[in-house]
């Protein structure tokens, strides 16, 4: 009897703490968090780069900044963009975490004229501070298979780029510009 006078208050506490729940399992289950950082092939101080197996003929700079449950927004910067068909040397990246928390769904786009177009499409695992990633270019024309090849790159030593306003990565991962289309190749 007493039972059925606490019910409407129990469900109501259920029902205001749902949400950091939901958001403790999320966080749990995908550790979206873990992705946070900088990877390049050249994580200089942080790794053994020469047992590392980095991938040494690619410039992209993999930048996850922000986590909201199991998605990852971030962006990817290198000269092959340019030379894979891209008008700047910068892609918006989105990620969906798979369940487990150490694999990714990628989507590289741009926005044109208001309009998302999907550059490429691929897939990140993640073990420990190594990203191995696959691409597969959809919208890029990719002549020189730049953007068709694996990955493995490495977290970068800095810590919370995105909290620094002064930081633009610059020296990591190259200026954002836009694409000389007469540019076939990247710069040796």
């Amino acid at each position: 009897m007493v039972f059925t006078f606490l019910l409407p208050g129990n469900i109501l506490s259920f029902l205001k703490s749902t949400p950091e729940a939901i958001s403790q399992i999320v966080s749990q289950v995908y550790s979206p968090d873990a992705w946070i950082g900088v990877y390049s092939n050249f994580p200089e101080g942080y790794v053994d780069i020469p047992y590392s197996q980095f991938t040494e003929s690619t410039d992209l700079v993999f930048i996850f900044d922000q986590a909201d449950g199991n998605t990852l927004i971030g962006e990817v910067r290198g000269d092959s963009l340019c030379v894979a068909g891209n008008m700047w040397s910068q892609a918006i990246l989105f990620a969906t975490v798979r369940l487990g928390g150490n694999t990714a769904d990628l989507e590289l786009v741009e926005f044109l004229n208001s309009s998302k177009v999907l550059l490429a499409t691929g897939v990140a695992k993640k073990n420990g501070i190594f990203l191995d990633v696959e691409l597969n270019p959809v919208a890029l024309s990719d002549p020189n298979k730049i953007m068709s090849q694996s990955l493995r790159l490495g977290l970068h030593p800095h810590e919370n780029f995105s909290d620094d306003p002064n930081d633009d990565l610059s020296d990591v991962a190259g200026k954002i510009r836009p694409c000389d289309p007469t540019v076939q190749t990247l710069p040796k």
